[in-house]
C-alpha cells in the first residue's frame, strides 16, 4: 500500500506544478509572485540579463546552436570513457581478488586487457578521464564537477532557481575555484 500512497502523491505534485506553470508560466515564476507579492516584469529582465553579462538576451544563430550541440557531444564522450575507466577498473580488482595467491604483475594485465583498455586504465588512475570529464561540463555550462575525494558540485541554470536569485540574491558557486581547490 506504500507505494501506492507514493504514486498518488507523485501524481497530485506533479497536477501542482502543471497548474503552476498553466497560471503563471513556470513554477519559479509563481514563487516569485507567492512570496514577494508582486511581479515587476523589467526586474525580472534585470536579473536574468546580469547573469549573462550582457543588456538582452542571447541571439540564437545556427552557429551557437553548432556550438552547443558541439559541447555537448564532448561532454557525453568525455562521461563515456569515464565509465569506461570505472568500470575497466572495477574488472581490474575482481581479477586480482580472484587470483590474490599469484602476484598480479603488469604481463598479467597485458595479456587480459587490450593495449587501449591499459591506455585508458592509465588515465582513470591518474584522474585525466575525471579532469576531462569536468572541462567538458565547465566548457557546456551545466552538469557535476567532482573531485578526486568524491566531492562534487552541481552547474548550471536549474541549480539555483529563479526565485532563489530573485528573492534571495543567491550567487552561483565559481566552479573554477571549487576545482582549484579540489586539486
Amino acid at each position: 500500500m506504500g507505494s501506492l500512497n507514493k504514486f498518488l502523491h507523485g501524481q497530485r505534485r506533479k497536477r501542482w506544478c502543471r497548474h503552476l506553470q498553466r497560471v503563471c508560466g513556470t513554477k519559479q515564476l509563481w514563487e516569485v509572485l507567492a512570496f514577494s507579492g508582486c511581479f515587476d516584469a523589467e526586474m525580472l529582465r534585470q536579473v536574468l540579463h546580469a547573469e549573462l553579462g550582457d543588456d538582452g538576451p542571447p541571439a540564437r544563430d545556427e552557429e551557437a546552436q553548432r556550438r552547443r550541440r558541439e559541447l555537448h557531444h564532448a561532454k557525453a564522450e568525455a562521461r563515456a570513457r569515464l565509465i569506461e575507466g570505472q568500470r575497466l577498473a572495477r574488472h581490474r580488482e575482481q581479477l586480482g581478488a580472484r587470483g590474490a595467491s599469484q602476484p598480479a604483475g603488469r604481463r598479467q594485465e597485458e595479456k587480459t586487457f587490450t593495449h587501449k583498455e591499459l591506455q585508458v586504465l592509465q588515465h582513470w588512475d591518474n584522474g585525466k578521464l575525471r579532469e576531462d570529464l569536468n572541462n567538458a561540463v565547465g566548457a557546456l555550462g551545466h552538469g557535476r564537477l567532482r573531485t578526486a575525494s568524491g566531492d562534487y558540485l552541481d552547474i548550471g541554470g536549474s541549480t539555483g532557481g529563479g526565485s532563489r536569485r530573485i528573492i534571495d540574491g543567491w550567487q552561483p558557486p565559481d566552479w573554477r575555484e571549487f576545482l582549484q581547490d579540489a586539486q
